[in-house]
């Protein structure tokens, strides 16, 4: 009996001396909590070292906005250089078109067909019937121009000027297309073309100018205009007023929009298609006697200070 309490006492002393082992381990040291201390769910914590900081967003979205300031302006950019390539690209359709009629037709337009304003119906068999073949991409709607100094009578016949960014209208009444909806469009044709070319012009109008020299068809606020070299210069970018009287003192304005960036898109009677400056405007041959050292000219005089502001700093021709 003596020899089973001794085998009893030893085995306690062994077990207790091996639990005391176990607890000062460091493993278990670490399995075991603080007294009155909180579980740290270190996957949802900024504890976390994988997690981003509130710094270190900030940062991020810095350069984000950073970049985007960088790039938005030239996107703008490319995007305004893509429309001017597709204005473009419709006034050389328009080109084919009045070339097989020309062709077609001694070289000569019909006053009795094409009028003023209506300068698509003689051509009218040379191309597609398509309202989007009439409009630059700059400008493809039609909102009322009260910048239009004539805008309240042209309203009352279903006429109406456009801007740089907007499409004239004409109503059925006037291009007879035999539909209900207006016709609007963004180009506007040289009205001297079909005075020069007609078998109806008079001597004045004689010898016809170089075709390269000579506009046709241009980015313009109305569907027809008579470019002059007395015609005065928008006052600011947008202004379509006349003089004191209905003469040749308006008639470059409804020309001289700034669609393009400080130039304009012209088909000319060779059929070719280039931009113009504002300023060339007044150097083309727009008609026989068209004088190209007009007043609005460097070889005319004029000096930059006789622009208005907003086209001074234009170049010069």
């Amino acid at each position: 009996m003596r020899g089973k309490g001794i085998s009893r006492e030893i085995g306690a002393r062994w077990a207790s001396a091996h639990a005391e082992r176990v607890c000062s381990s460091p493993r278990s040291r670490l399995n075991r909590s603080p007294p009155n201390s909180q579980i740290v769910d270190r996957k949802s914590s900024t504890a976390n070292p994988r997690a981003f900081t509130l710094i270190e967003l900030l940062v991020v979205i810095s350069i984000l906005v950073l970049l985007m300031a960088i790039l938005l302006p030239t996107l703008q950019q490319v995007r305004k250089q893509a429309k001017a390539a597709a204005c473009q690209a419709k006034l050389r359709q328009w080109g084919l078109a009045f070339c097989m009629y020309m062709n077609e037709h001694n070289d000569q337009f019909d006053l009795r067909e094409t009028r003023e304003t209506q300068w698509w119906r003689c051509a009218r068999p040379y191309y597609a019937d398509l309202d989007a073949l009439f409009l630059c991409p700059m400008a493809t709607r039609y909102e009322v121009n009260k910048n239009d100094p004539k805008w309240a009578g042209n309203m009352a016949v279903g006429y109406g000027l456009g801007s740089k960014f907007t499409a004239w209208r004409i109503s059925r009444e006037f291009w007879n297309r035999g539909q209900n909806t207006p016709l609007c469009g963004s180009y506007g044709w040289n009205a001297w073309v079909p005075m020069t070319y007609s078998a109806q012009s008079g001597a004045n109008m004689r010898p016809a100018p170089a075709r390269s020299s000579m506009p046709f068809l241009l980015d313009c606020a109305a569907a027809n205009g008579y470019g002059h070299w007395h015609g005065a210069p928008p006052v600011y970018d947008g202004d379509l007023s006349y003089g004191t009287t209905l003469d040749s003192s308006g008639e470059m304005k409804v020309f001289c929009i700034n669609r393009h960036e400080r130039a304009t898109n012209s088909l000319f009677l060779d059929w070719s298609v280039r931009t113009v400056g504002f300023k060339e405007l007044w150097t083309l041959k727009w008609w026989a006697g068209y004088d190209v050292c007009g007043p609005w000219t460097k070889a005319g005089g004029v000096k930059p200070d006789d622009w208005p502001a907003w086209m001074r700093h234009f170049k010069d021709y």
